[in-house]
């Protein structure tokens, strides 16, 4: 059920993508380190799966947690950073996440990465076409998460950020808190995207989270509309079922 795989895919790559349109869309940060947080996601639920034998409905949103963790603590450097510098900050954190994961063999199996047992419910082993409706129900979540968020007073907080520092902060936002929790949120969307990769493929390695993955995310996101939520799921769709469709 090769189509199926891609569909699924293509619903992980839209929650990547819409953590991008949260960072970069409303807040106005510039992330090139999404991927990094997709990884961290991915090997936080891959180790708690086979290391601690943690059931994997549980190591799914710990791995989400621990990568909004990060991205919490990225977003400090955004405080005193401009976006130039913001943007060489995360391009150098995902770097650094993917040459961690590649050179600790002890933790992460280094290049050779990760295998996973597939997920249980109450023994059943779900099957590739049952994960794919979970997959489905996780994103359609975190989509009325993302609209309830941007529609509130805090999404109109973060365009006001994005917009103009000056004018946010003498209308007295508070510039450090929303700064960090968009990186916070943007982070966890990532990183749950990463954990729900984990368990499509059952397998991580570095090679999935690399540089080019994180600009093909933030390719997606502009490519649907960067400053919409619907333009995650243009262009997450449009950039994963084209290449396939294309292949002949």
């Amino acid at each position: 059920s090769y189509p199926l795989f891609v569909l699924s895919l293509a619903l992980i790559n839209i929650i990547a993508a819409l953590s991008v349109n949260i960072v970069m869309g409303y807040a106005g940060q510039i992330s090139l380190g999404q991927a990094g947080f997709a990884a961290i996601g991915a090997y936080t639920t891959a180790l708690c799966v086979t290391n601690l034998e943690m059931s994997y409905w549980l190591a799914l949103p710990l791995g989400g947690l621990t990568a909004g963790l990060f991205g919490y603590l990225l977003g400090f450097p955004a405080l005193r950073l401009g976006s130039l510098y913001v943007s060489m900050v995360t391009f150098g954190f995902g770097l650094i996440v993917v040459l961690i994961f590649q050179n600790w063999y002890d933790l992460a199996n280094g290049p050779n990465g990760l295998s996973m047992p597939d997920p249980e419910i109450a023994g059943h082993l779900v099957t590739p076409q049952e994960f794919h409706v979970v997959i489905t129900i996780v994103a359609i979540i975190l989509f009325i998460v993302a609209r309830n968020i941007v529609v509130s007073r805090h999404g109109r907080a973060l365009v006001a950020l994005r917009e103009s520092e000056f004018a946010a902060r003498c209308m007295g936002i508070d510039i450090a808190r929303y700064k960090t929790t968009a990186f916070a949120l943007g982070a966890l969307y990532a990183g749950l995207a990463g954990g729900l990769f984990a368990g499509l493929t059952r397998f991580v390695n570095p090679d999935a989270f690399v540089f080019q993955v994180s600009i093909l995310y933030v390719t997606m996101s502009i490519l649907g509309g960067i400053n919409t939520i619907v333009g995650a799921i243009v262009g997450g769709a449009l950039l994963t079922l084209i290449p396939e469709l294309l292949r002949g």
